[in-house]
Formats: structure tokens, C-alpha cells, sequence
């Protein structure tokens, strides 16, 4: 299945209390990493059956890692360090997979090849090499030597040394996936490590190491983390439940609100301050909200109500878009609803994301006939607008296809998406959980 033909004639009819949102994919993927890193066992529940996370699982398991698992179900058997693979550790399409495998892989003694697909091996890893080669990690592309390339991808050869070095490093630029690797290496080093980070980003890595029992610890925007701690899952004999992920249920949440189907209630939806500027934007563009938080070991999790209500465009404020930058094209998607104008700036991330997402924005507002003027680092639409019958590619961008879909079926237009295949590295179930919706839809090969 790579094309997804929505027939656009009728409105969805939403059953929100038979939806499940899957796991929050940051959170399957760390739990697993720092789980494989304990010296005792973790089982975790709800963990996301993505082709993403069941990556980060194989890989694992090549670095000799005890892993069992059924559904969402995993069984971890932590033994404090990975050995040596076999074979060359393929991350498939995860961006979060290969940046944090670096982070651990530094405090690997042995050298071992990482890649992933086409995709993966366009995308710049100077920014976690650089770093992460002060500490004492060495890379090198083969047949390229060592040199610290502008342009290194994946595939790429990293050896890692038992001797690695504290760091002291200010984040030139805002990611919560470089912070892990850093801090994933710095448990390893000789020494406290500070990371010193631009602008706050989410933090699902050090609120589980915390629980793990390291020693981590943050002032303003520096994060402190001393190494040579031995990680232990302190409650062994209770499961880890992975939260739902709020970035996932955003698609259903703004179909939802753009339909004005009334009120939409998702429960276990993690809740965590560094990855919910998604609520803010909503609230500033009108619509209503309610939260109960329940209980988590390291996670804030909770009940997340959304009350429809007139949707108000307007500047996006630039410190809330490092904490938006997944659901910027799905929030963009509702304000082609809007009432005004809506503007996104400083979002130039959006650029080495799986593909160049902003471009991607303005080609699927082009085919949609939505008029749209574009920036290096943003965009601005002034709505409401109306959809005309669309054909468009996403490029095996996930988000890409979901937003589209989202657009055709909020807008009551036929279209055509291509490149659906990819919405199974993050969403597998989202077509499950559409047809649940009363949306109409065909599913094409």
C-alpha cells in the first residue's frame, strides 16, 4: 500500500472513545536505548509498533542485547554494555535512532558501520559527530579518511573508545536529539558532562535516566549528568507503560476541530511540558482544552478533552516552534480553516527532517490550489480557504502523507496521496484508527 485515494463526499463521523493512539514514539525508543543499558530487566507496555522503534529493537538485539516481545509487549534484559555486532546496524528510516545510537556507540570499545535507507543517508550527522568527537569518539566514511565532512551521512563507520572525555558544550542549535546522544555518551565519560542547550526541548531522555538512577540534574538551560553510574530499573517487577503519543493523536485532534464534530476526549496521552506547545497553539487558535494528569513513574501523563470552536490564526511565537516542530504541518493543515493569517518563522529544522518539510508544505498547498507564501525558515497563509481536488506525492514523509490526508478529508475533497508506505514508520495503526473515524477512503498498492 503506498497510495491512499480519499473520495472526500462525505464528512467523517468521529468515535473518539473507541480510538487508542498508539505509544509516544520518543518515549519507545529511549526506554528501549537506556533499558539496554541497565543492569537488571524492563518490561514496558504500550511500546509503538512502528518500523521505527522495531528498528531500534533489532539493532539491539545485533549489539547482543536479550530482547523479547509480543505486540506491544517487550521484555528487556539489560546487561550494562552492548557487544560487539556482527553486521552492519541498520537504523532503517529513524533520525532519532542513529543520533542517539552515536551518543552510546562513543562508549563502545570496537568499530561498527550505521545506516539506514535513502532517506536516512541524506540527512546531516555533523551536528552529533562534531560533539561527540571531542569526547573521543572517531568516524570516518569509507575511503573518505576521517575528515569532518559539512555534508557527513550515513553510512559511516564509528569507533568508540572506554577512555571517553566529559564535554562542556553549548548547542549552536536546538535539538532534543543531539542533547540525548551527548548525554547517552556522557554516562561513559570520565568526569560531569554539561550540556548546554539554546532554547528548552524535550526532555524524555533525562527524566529516564533520572528514574534509572543517574546522575542528572539541570539549572536554567544547562543539563549536568556525572558518569560512571550503573543504571538499574528500580522497579522491576512493574511494567513501564509508554504513553500515548500526542503528536499521533494530532491528526485525529485537528480533523476533529476543523469538522466541528464537538468534543474529542483521548485518555493515557503523555502530557510532558517540553512536547505539549501542540496545546498552546491550539488554545491561542481558539479551541478548548482540558487536562487531568494521572499517575507516571517519570512521565506526565493524562486526559486530554478539545472543545471545537471558531479556529483564529496568528503568529506562531518562535520560542513555542523547537517544541512544535513534528506537528507544524499538521497545525498549518488546520489554519488553512483559520480565520487570518497564520505565520510560522525561525522553523528552518524543518528543512532536514525526513525530507524538506517546508517545501513539502508549499508543494501540497500548491496542489490543493491554497495560495501560500513561503520563507527560508517559515511560511504564511491567510485563511479560511477551500481546498480544491488534489493529486499529491509525499515523498515517503510520513507526517507529509497524514497532513495531506487530513487536508482532503477536513476540506470534503477528493484527492490522491502517494507515498503512504512511510506512515507505517511512525503510525502504524492510523488507518486502523481512520476508518473508525466514518472517514471514506481507498487503500492502493
Amino acid at each position: 500500500m503506498d497510495s491512499c485515494c480519499v473520495l472526500g463526499d462525505q464528512p467523517a463521523i468521529f468515535l473518539y472513545d473507541q480510538l487508542q493512539i498508539p505509544g509516544d514514539k520518543s518515549i519507545s525508543h529511549r526506554v528501549a536505548l537506556v533499558a539496554s543499558l541497565a543492569n537488571n530487566i524492563t518490561d514496558i507496555t504500550g511500546f509503538l509498533e512502528s518500523e521505527d522503534c522495531l528498528a531500534t529493537l533489532q539493532v539491539l538485539k545485533a549489539l547482543g542485547v536479550s530482547i523479547t516481545r509480543k505486540g506491544n509487549q517487550v521484555r528487556i534484559v539489560g546487561k550494562g554494555r552492548w557487544a560487539p555486532p556482527t553486521e552492519t546496524l541498520d537504523v532503517g528510516n529513524s533520525g532519532t535512532l542513529i543520533r542517539l545510537l552515536t551518543g552510546l556507540l562513543a562508549a563502545c570499545p570496537f568499530e561498527v558501520c550505521v545506516t539506514g535507507d535513502a532517506s536516512i543517508q541524506k540527512r546531516p550527522l555533523k551536528r552529533v559527530l562534531e560533539p561527540l568527537s571531542e569526547m573521543g569518539l572517531g568516524f570516518r566514511k569509507e575511503g573518505k579518511g576521517a575528515a569532518l565532512a559539512a555534508d557527513i551521512t550515513a553510512p559511516v563507520f564509528l569507533k568508540g573508545t572506554k577512555d571517553l572525555k566529559a564535554i562542556s558544550y553549548k548547542m549552536p542549535v536546538a535539538s532534543a536529539q543531539v542533547k540525548s546522544a551527548l548525554l547517552f555518551a556522557a554516562l561513559f565519560a570520565k568526569g560531569t558532562s554539561e550540556i548546554i542547550e539554546p532554547v528548552k526541548t524535550r526532555d524524555h531522555t533525562e527524566r529516564m535516566l533520572s528514574y534509572y538512577g543517574a546522575d542528572v540534574s539541570k539549572k536554567q538551560q544547562t543539563w549536568s549528568l556525572k558518569g560512571g553510574t550503573l543504571l538499574r530499573n528500580p522497579y522491576e517487577e512493574e511494567p513501564i507503560v509508554v504513553p500515548a503519543d500526542l503528536s499521533s493523536a494530532s491528526f485525529f485532534i485537528v480533523l476533529a476541530m476543523m469538522q466541528s464534530r464537538g468534543a474529542v476526549t483521548l485518555s493515557n496521552i503523555g502530557l510532558n511540558p517540553t512536547r505539549t506547545g501542540l496545546l498552546d497553539v491550539l488554545k491561542q487558535m481558539g479551541i478548548g482544552l482540558k487536562t487531568t494528569l494521572i499517575s507516571h513513574p517519570f512521565e506526565p501523563v493524562g486526559t486530554l478533552t478539545c472543545e471545537p470552536s471558531p479556529i483564529k490564526n496568528s503568529a506562531i511565537p518562535s520560542h513555542l516552534v523547537p517544541n512544535i516542530i513534528d506537528e507544524i504541518p499538521i497545525l498549518i493543515v488546520l489554519a488553512s480553516k483559520g480565520a487570518g493569517e497564520f505565520v510560522i518563522s525561525d522553523a528552518k529544522e524543518l528543512r532536514v527532517k525526513e525530507s524538506d518539510r517546508l517545501a513539502g508544505i508549499e508543494r501540497l498547498f500548491k496542489a490543493a490550489k491554497l495560495p501560500i507564501v513561503m520563507a527560508e525558515d517559515g511560511l504564511t497563509i491567510v485563511g479560511p480557504m477551500q481546498a480544491e481536488t488534489f493529486v499529491f506525492d509525499a515523498k515517503d514523509d510520513h507526517r507529509l502523507a497524514m497532513s495531506a490526508i487530513v487536508l482532503a478529508l477536513a476540506h470534503h475533497v477528493p484527492a490522491r496521496v502517494t507515498g503512504c508506505a512511510s506512515i507505517a514508520t511512525s503510525f502504524p495503526n492510523f488507518f486502523d484508527l481512520l476508518t473508525q473515524t466514518g472517514a471514506r477512503f481507498r487503500l492502493e498498492d
